[in-house]
């Protein structure tokens, strides 16, 4: 029998987008305090402008982290980014692993390649992922669910999986 509890979307949290934010404009205006303390017009004509170039990027950016949501149903979930998302059938979920630095599905079979690779982007990056969790990325076993831990700690997040597949084992011990 299936849940027929409505789809329920969930962001990442506002303390995480607030800061992604923050950080931009913080930097920004430190460039601009710089510029008040320099002398040379053309030391301070160019820290304005990198003020308004990192003020530019940040916009940029914004939308990226703002756009992020982790929607979850009775067929499954579907992790969006920009660019791509990630549709994964309950029946296709091992286990959920919660652990301090890893929030995530462990997955039977692979998900789609277009959602893989843009999880791969993470691996790029040092220390985004464990050695463990990037080799389950790069066969597309590993969707992580970090940035929507506040959500799981809460409650909704964690009621809402326990909703749609009270049998699926968490972890507590990453892997």
């Amino acid at each position: 029998m299936k849940n027929e509890n409505p789809a329920k979307i969930y962001r990442i949290s506002p303390l995480r987008r607030g800061l992604f934010s923050g950080i931009w404009v913080l930097f920004s205006l430190l460039l601009l305090v710089l510029s008040a303390a320099e002398n040379d017009p053309a030391s301070r004509s160019a820290l304005h402008i990198t003020a308004a170039i990192v003020l530019a990027i940040g916009a940029a950016m914004t939308p990226l982290v703002w756009y992020t949501r982790l929607t979850v149903a009775s067929g499954g979930i579907e992790l969006r980014q920009f660019g791509w998302r990630a549709r994964v059938d309950w029946d296709n979920v091992a286990a959920i692993v919660r652990d301090a630095g890893a929030f995530g599905l462990v997955l039977k079979k692979p998900m789609n390649r277009s959602a893989s690779l843009g999880l791969r982007v993470g691996i790029l990056i040092p220390g985004w992922y464990t050695s463990q969790q990037a080799a389950m990325v790069q066969n597309g076993r590993w969707l992580p669910l970090e940035a929507f831990a506040w959500s799981w700690r809460r409650g909704p997040l964690r009621r809402d999986f326990q909703s749609y597949a009270p049998t699926l084992p968490v972890s507590e011990k990453a892997f």
